[in-house]
């Protein structure tokens, strides 16, 4: 018998039929003698909606009063499931974040767990219990109702993983594993059986949406067995971390994207230095902005299109001190990254994949990974290029050659 805990998605309980088939597989793995913990997101989209509900009353409302308000969702999904459980005979009782022991800081909408005082699930289980807990959601010290920020649900799962030393922590979601790309964009990507913590967390910096990263560090680092596979079919899925049996079959782990990106380009006879005060200046307010190789007549830069008010903020404000002439902004970007299989170089990878037919801008290579940034609309196009390009390179026998 083993210890186990399950994370659904919403898209997994976001119906009726939806809850009745989860309560199905937490049966038939019941069955099997193991102990079950369950984490579950809100059905379906309604935190979107709750969100949206808030903005209609106030445009700008309160963080801990959102908290109070989104956090319900959980609380529906977690018990409509136990009644599905208990309807088929099976014990089961739910629990909402601070009843599990999930305690946080003081962070709200993005809060981070403390601890987790586990002596309540421990002594439902003993009972013969299946513990249905809510994602997403915990406690502060003082008593306040706080969210974990989006994607939330996956690290309330590792995190309980983590504390109750579980055998197996399992995310089950719209996907049947970890793909080499995006399968609804990339139709050639390949499943991996097994991917390490490190890769994996660099993909889901990068927009992987498998997993949150905040749960693949927490996986990291409490080295939790995790493995992601689908809620609606059954398969072996994809093992996150651990000692890898076999070595990777492809020249990359994965090609991940991110929309709604915006490139900023700045001018002036000074650029370089000012782009080096102006990297200090993003770091002081939290602006993430990656430099794009080098062009002729300006110095360029990646960043979220969320950034973008802070960033031209510091601009006007510092701009001419800083020696910048004048900016531009292109807005409705993505950027495209790439991480290899095993260590690169910047001129390994710029100089192959800049053969490809796309006026792409490379961005300056970061740890294990390198990216490149385009107009939104040329995208999908340029991914699916990408891989194709790396796995012919591969089946030709001349990954090294291209990448490593």
């Amino acid at each position: 018998m083993a210890l186990i805990v399950q994370k659904y998605g919403g898209t997994s309980v976001g119906s009726v039929e939806r809850i009745r088939a989860v309560a199905q597989q937490i049966l038939v793995a019941r069955q099997q003698g193991h102990e079950l913990v369950i984490v579950l997101s809100a059905m379906g989209d309604s935190t979107d909606g709750l969100m949206k509900l808030a903005l209609e009353i106030d445009p700008h409302p309160d963080s801990r009063e959102l908290d109070m308000l989104v956090s319900t969702g959980e609380q529906i999904s977690i018990s409509l499931l136990t009644m599905a459980l208990r309807q088929k005979g099976c014990k089961a009782v739910s629990l909402t974040g601070w009843q599990a022991g999930i305690v946080t800081d003081e962070e709200h909408q993005d809060a981070q767990v403390r601890e987790i005082h586990t002596a309540s699930i421990h002594q439902w289980l003993a009972r013969g219990y299946v513990v249905v807990v809510a994602g997403y959601q915990g406690v502060t010290d003082s008593g306040q109702i706080t969210t974990l920020g989006r994607g939330g649900s996956d690290t309330s799962a590792v995190a309980l993983a983590a504390r109750l030393h579980a055998d197996l922590c399992e995310i089950h979601t719209d996907v049947d594993g970890v793909y080499t790309a995006d399968p609804r964009l990339v139709p050639e990507a390949k499943k991996h059986t097994q991917i390490p913590y490190e890769q994996m967390l660099e993909l889901a910096e990068m927009g992987a949406c498998v997993l949150h990263p905040r749960s693949v560090r927490e996986a990291r680092k409490f080295q939790v067995p995790l493995v992601v596979r689908s809620s609606f079919q059954r398969g072996e899925g994809t093992r996150v971390g651990g000692e890898m049996d076999c070595g990777i079959s492809s020249a990359f782990w994965g090609i991940a994207h991110q929309e709604k990106m915006a490139v900023l380009s700045i001018k002036g006879e000074r650029r370089e230095e000012a782009c080096s005060h102006l990297a200090k200046h993003f770091d002081t307010v939290g602006v993430e902005a990656e430099a794009v190789v080098s062009v002729s007549d300006c110095m360029q830069y990646s960043l979220s299109a969320n950034e973008l008010e802070n960033a031209t903020a510091i601009l006007q404000n510092d701009g001419k001190r800083l020696g910048i002439e004048g900016w531009e902004c292109e807005q409705d970007m993505t950027k495209v990254t790439i991480v290899p299989a095993d260590p690169f170089t910047e001129k390994d990878m710029t100089g192959k994949l800049a053969e490809l037919p796309f006026p792409v801008r490379w961005l300056k290579p970061v740890k294990r990974r390198i990216s490149c940034v385009m107009p939104s609309a040329m995208s999908k196009a340029v991914m699916q290029t990408i891989h194709r390009s790396l796995a012919m390179n591969l089946n030709a026998g001349r990954s090294k050659d291209f990448l490593l």
